[in-house]
């Protein structure tokens, strides 16, 4: 079997998993936002449909994870069912919803100071950039800081925290890289980057919300 007729399984596979009962009809969509979205949910963004894998929540914590703070955010992972690929959709709420998509992940070591000097995966550099200003390049780009804050993370279902720290820096675009320093067990780190993406609520039309319909 070719790797593409095992992607093609892969997304039938997933298709299958949506309970038809729980279809939104079209004139009741408007009615639903990404915040009644449940693991099995699906919906449509950009011409594309997603279907929700997992949800989990982050909680904003002091930066040696013992004391929660008031901030909170949720993340979807989500599976593209046309194109097979696998995302993240993270909001939260203010005064009003934010989202935003994750629209690639990127090795660390693409990442470099603006002086085009590598970047080590290291959270002292890390935390050296932010003390001093410094940006980011990626690709030519530049990357300006915006925040940094620790975290926990809950997986739905689990009552497990997870420790993380975040680093988000911002391109003149909009466009956001955030790298995410992992505190596993060991207190080793593991690091992830990200590009992503604002996008406004309404983009996003709810066709299920998952579960099973009552």
């Amino acid at each position: 079997m070719s790797k593409a007729e095992r992607q093609l399984q892969k997304q039938f596979a997933h298709i299958r998993t949506i309970e038809p009962s729980t279809i939104i009809p079209p004139q009741e969509r408007f009615k639903h936002t990404v915040k009644d979205i449940k693991p099995g949910g699906v919906f449509h963004l950009n011409n594309l449909t997603h279907l929700v894998l997992e949800i989990g929540t982050y909680t904003e914590t002091d930066e040696t994870f013992k004391e929660a703070l008031d901030w909170t955010g949720h993340e979807l992972k989500i599976f593209c069912l046309e194109a097979g690929t696998l995302h993240n959709l993270e909001w939260e709420e203010d005064d009003e919803i934010e989202v935003s998509l994750t629209l690639s992940e990127v090795r660390f070591s693409k990442l470099q100071y603006d002086d085009g000097e590598s970047i080590a995966p290291d959270s002292d550099d890390l935390d050296e950039i932010v003390d001093k200003g410094w940006k980011i390049k990626l690709h030519e780009e530049i990357f300006y800081y915006k925040d940094d804050y620790a975290a926990w993370y809950v997986r739905e279902g689990s009552n497990t925290r997870e420790k993380v720290y975040f680093y988000d820096f911002e391109a003149d675009d909009g466009r956001e890289l955030t790298i995410e320093t992992w505190i596993l067990e060991s207190e080793k780190e593991k690091f992830q980057v990200f590009i992503s993406q604002e996008i406004h609520p309404d983009d996003i039309e709810v066709i299920s919300i998952g579960g099973t319909k009552n």
